[in-house]
């Protein structure tokens, strides 16, 4: 196989949050979308690993991106270890679930800045 081409426009948006650029994502994020399929949201940085959010997915389908955030910071309620507690995690997975859902985006010249 020397290439693959897709005929459909698909999308796939993703954010992480981690403690320095050099670390592991302490939250990341990451949702895809193809014309005429369902979306998917998967949230990862916890675990052995990712866990996807179908409720999250139902949300989006819906339109509705405060509900995807709310889902995804369900999803990572207890989700605590050594690197972050289980409320800070789910407090940025709603966040990043939010960002991602509305198309919206940190640039990376501003996560550069701080």
């Amino acid at each position: 196989m020397t290439a693959l081409q897709w005929k459909s426009k698909a999308t796939l948006r993703y954010e992480q949050v981690a403690r320095s650029p050099a670390d592991r994502p302490i939250v990341a994020a990451a949702v895809g979308h193809s014309d005429g399929t369902a979306y998917r949201v998967v949230l990862a940085g916890f675990g052995a690993r990712p866990v996807r959010v179908p409720r999250a997915e139902k949300a989006l389908a819906a339109d509705d991106p405060r509900a995807a955030g709310e889902a995804a910071a369900e999803a990572y309620a207890h989700a605590e270890d050594a690197w972050a507690g289980a409320e800070y995690r789910s407090h940025i997975a709603a966040v990043l679930g939010r960002r991602l859902a509305s198309g919206s985006t940190v640039p990376s010249e501003a996560r550069k800045k701080g």
